[in-house]
């Protein structure tokens, strides 16, 4: 690894170090074998198209380029990655939707029905490794919503059902 051995046989440089290679210790007799760079790429939606946003392209179809470029590796990454983003905010939002109606109508029941609901389509996520985290936190999320709603039935006994059945 650079810097943790006397001769490193190769390594990376951040760009814009005002530092040459040659003046660090343990780096004399190197050379560049080029540069990796970040190039990003365009999303193009025909004129007149109502898409004026990435949200715009769920459900769409994308053409990501040739097959087995880097060009569609990268794209379809970002729109894997922009799909499961996507999915997460709908979700959040669907939970903010529910406390609001529960303030307006007192509907427990109505209430328990969008949890359950929302528990089912947390649970059919198909997570990829780079949003464990956002799933977990998510869940804690839905998990906090439950017992909100337990709260509020409790504090609100007189417009919630006393039988009801919790999911």
């Amino acid at each position: 690894m650079l810097g943790q051995e006397d001769e490193p046989t190769a390594g990376f440089a951040l760009s814009g170090v005002d530092k040459r290679l040659e003046t660090l210790p343990g780096l004399a007799n190197l050379e560049s074998l080029g540069c990796l760079s970040f190039q990003p790429f365009w999303l193009f939606v025909r004129e007149g198209s109502a898409i004026d946003s990435t949200r715009g392209l769920v459900g769409q179809t994308v053409a990501l380029g040739q097959s087995e470029t880097d060009v569609r590796a990268i794209a379809t990454l970002a729109l894997f990655r922009l799909r499961f983003k996507l999915q997460l905010l709908g979700i959040y939002k669907r939970i903010e939707m529910l406390e609001d109606n529960l303030m307006a109508t007192a509907d427990w029941n109505q209430a328990m029905e969008g949890l359950r609901e929302i528990q089912n389509e947390v649970a059919a996520l198909k997570v990829p490794r780079f949003a464990v985290t956002q799933y977990l936190e998510l869940r804690q999320n839905v998990h906090d919503l439950r017992e909100r709603l337990e709260t509020w039935r409790e504090d609100y006994p007189e417009v919630s059902p006393a039988s009801s059945e919790s999911p």
